[in-house]
């Protein structure tokens, strides 16, 4: 890559979104539902082991003092710029699987320029569609392929019985877990695994910064497996259980709410001995954002499916793979950049976007990425 070039003049790109995007990786079905025609699978409230546990087993003191809030009077931004990478794979992912069903092919046109403005129609390529989060209820088990990585099917949503301990963990904290088995993740054996109190398991280091819990953290952070990574909070109420032993290393997130609001996560996470994760999401599950991967960490390559679709397994390859769940839609900045420069050349410092509809969160005006490399000479 070579750095970036002094802007031969001083306007920038704008772009108008002219069409709504479809999709965002997954079913879009209402949140809690499940695919039309499909039984729901048994993982209710009733038939799960946390309400008995979080009574019997009394609150543990957080280790540290949950802060009033993350940001400042204005606010931050928390994206990760690595988040635009996940995102584009999600958008060429639904380009792909379009033309791959004979559909038109999606593509991005650009409209007579004015001086350096340039007008983008967005016909599905430049938008990641909202995606529901609709696992309430759903047993998903991931399992080692011949490739290197992980194939999905579904399975029973019934808990795992025995929870084990509770956990003391804060607003963004980490307890490193020994497990009693070599547990091989995509072609590594790991001897303990971090229970992250954000709804994930990661190996050869916790993950505890406040940053937005996004896919592309997933992608480039450590190796992870993330059974509902989202901003949670278990110093406010519920409970983390930890159960291990020699057949099987699990999980268990009961109640725990989101840092912002009073939505709650119930689901479990299990590692096998022979590399298989099953993750079990309880329909009373309230939370809407997260993402539900597995990652080997430090990639960019991601299999995007639809976890609550039926049938034989999903072939999920040697990346990453898994759904990322949003109420709201997002720009593909990665591919309205590429196609500014395809008509515009590589002659500008910094490039601004306009869109005709939100593609932001709902309690968001704007944002800055920051884009820079290390090359010199």
């Amino acid at each position: 890559m070579r750095p970036l070039r002094k802007a031969s003049r001083a306007w920038l790109a704008a772009m108008t979104v002219l069409l709504p995007a479809c999709g965002g990786g997954g079913s879009g079905s209402p949140t809690g539902g499940s695919p039309s025609g499909t039984p729901t699978p048994s993982g209710s409230s009733s038939a799960n082991p946390c309400t008995a546990a979080l009574a019997e087993s009394p609150s543990v003191a957080a280790v540290d003092a949950r802060p009033a809030s993350k940001t400042g009077p204005l606010g931050h931004d928390v994206r990760d710029p690595y988040e635009f990478v996940g995102l584009h794979q999600i958008a060429r992912g639904e380009r792909a699987s379009a033309e791959a069903v004979g559909a038109a092919p999606l593509a991005v046109s650009v409209a007579p320029r004015s001086g350096d403005i340039a007008i983008l129609n967005d016909n599905g390529a430049l938008v990641v569609g909202a995606n529901n989060f609709d696992l309430g209820g759903v047993g998903l088990r991931f399992e080692p392929n011949s490739q290197g990585g992980y194939d999905v099917s579904r399975m029973s949503a019934s808990f795992r019985p025995d929870l084990g301990r509770r956990l003391s963990l804060a607003d963004d904290a980490s307890s490193e877990e020994q497990l009693a088995f070599g547990f091989g993740f995509f072609g590594a054996s790991r001897s303990s695994a971090f229970v992250n109190s954000d709804g994930n398991l990661t190996f050869t280091r916790g993950d505890v910064g406040s940053e937005d819990r996004s896919l592309g953290r997933v992608l480039s952070g450590p190796p992870r497996a993330a059974l509902f990574f989202a901003d949670l909070d278990p110093s406010r109420s519920g409970g983390i259980f930890v159960s291990s032993s020699p057949s099987a290393f699990t999980v268990t997130w009961c109640s725990v709410p989101d840092f912002d609001n009073t939505a709650k996560l119930t689901a479990q996470a299990t590692l096998l001995p022979g590399g298989s994760v099953e993750m079990r999401f309880d329909s009373s599950t309230t939370l809407h954002d997260a993402v539900v991967a597995l990652s080997p960490g430090a990639t960019t390559a991601f299999a995007a499916l639809d976890l609550s679709a039926a049938g034989s397994p999903s072939a999920g390859g040697s990346s990453a793979v898994g759904e990322r769940f949003a109420s709201e839609r997002s720009i593909d900045l990665v591919g309205a950049s590429r196609a500014f420069y395809s008509e515009f050349g590589d002659n500008y410092d910094q490039l601004v976007f306009w869109t005709d509809t939100r593609v932001t969160d709902s309690d968001t005006f704007a944002f800055e990425s920051g884009v820079k490399n290390q090359v010199r000479g």
